[in-house]
């Protein structure tokens, strides 16, 4: 068995994020969606038998505050101005391989199908691996990313640049370490377009039916629900925890 991590999720300013769903939702209901994700990452993290610790990179006080609020550090040291992702994501992880951490998973903030079983088999993988790849539907970014901390042989990341993915793997295969890729659609689905979001709310519906039938929770302890009055023309609302 793998030992445990520890999670880093690099998060923006509720305000700041989801700007490519401009077209379908309010800022307000843009915020509220993104604060609503985070929450539910975290949750699936603290319900996870893979991660002793989180850490949240952010700039933002709000997201610091709901951070503190599930009981996960904050890391602020790499997020000013206009920082790329990566450089904030590596930074974390600096600060943790600095402090003796031996391995960490990085996890986007908007994965709404994420589930304790992805974030276990993700970790687990390190046992045989000295790096996991998780990637997007469109095989195009990088959703988690698992790896261990030996300064001497981790590299740095390629979030946030068009491409992850190829980038992440094609480093890790040129620098002669063992990659493991793990698909699932609880990492796979993150939210950036409407037609994300529309998938979102098709899963949901499916799960919510699923559900109903089984009298079980979806998306674990902080479901997240789209509200019934949705935007005219585009059948998506605002969000809510529920």
């Amino acid at each position: 068995m793998s030992a445990k991590a520890w999670a880093v999720i690099p998060a923006k300013c509720f305000v700041r994020g989801k700007s490519r769903l401009a077209p379908v939702l309010s800022e307000r209901a843009r915020a509220e969606l993104a604060r609503a994700f985070l929450e539910h990452v975290l949750a699936v993290i603290a319900a996870s038998s893979a991660v002793e610790g989180v850490v949240v990179a952010t700039e933002c006080d709000e997201v610091a505050s709901v951070a503190r609020e599930h009981g996960a550090l904050v890391f602020t040291g790499a997020c000013g101005g206009e920082r790329r992702l990566a450089h904030i994501v590596d930074g974390a992880l600096h600060d943790l391989g600095s402090r003796g951490v031996a391995q960490a998973v990085v996890l986007m903030s908007d994965l709404p199908l994420l589930a304790p079983a992805d974030v276990n088999a993700v970790v687990g993988l390190l046992g045989g691996a000295l790096s996991v790849l998780a990637p997007d539907t469109r095989d195009e970014g990088t959703n988690a990313l698992a790896l261990h901390l030996d300064a001497a042989r981790r590299l740095p990341t390629c979030f946030g640049t068009v491409g992850s993915f190829a980038l992440h793997d094609a480093a890790f295969a040129k620098a002669g370490q063992g990659i493991a890729v793990y698909r699932s659609a609880g990492i796979a689905l993150d939210i950036d377009t409407p037609d994300d979001l529309a998938a979102f709310r098709r899963e949901r519906d499916a799960h919510s039916a699923l559900a109903v039938a089984s009298r079980a929770t979806p998306f674990g302890s902080s479901a997240i629900r789209l509200c019934p009055a949705d935007l005219a023309g585009h059948g998506i609302g605002t969000a809510r925890l529920a």
